[in-house]
């Protein structure tokens, strides 16, 4: 997250900025191939992956909801645990 505005808060709030290092560029793509692919790309041991919301492919099916499954059936298969990081380890005052 490089957004200066955000930083102050982010502090008050004792919480750790983190960023990603695989994104498929869901917000604009649409085809849930493609975003597979371009992340898949950039998956490294310890990668943080990015998605967003709301996108819809052309038929109406959830492009993250589908380039996600495709991406953890390939994690999985290829040896990754995926992990969602706990509170503690993002915020430092808790």
């Amino acid at each position: 997250m490089a957004n200066p505005f955000v930083h102050q808060v982010i502090q008050e709030r004792g919480m750790k900025v983190i960023g990603w290092s695989a994104r498929g560029f869901d917000a604009v793509e649409r085809d849930v191939a493609k975003i597979v692919e371009k992340i898949l790309s950039d998956i490294r041991p310890g990668a943080i992956v990015l998605l967003h919301e709301g996108g819809t492919s052309e038929n109406g099916q959830p492009v993250n909801v589908l380039a996600l499954e495709a991406i953890l059936t390939h994690l999985s298969a290829n040896g990754y645990k995926c992990v969602v990081p706990s509170d503690a380890q993002l915020c430092s005052r808790l």
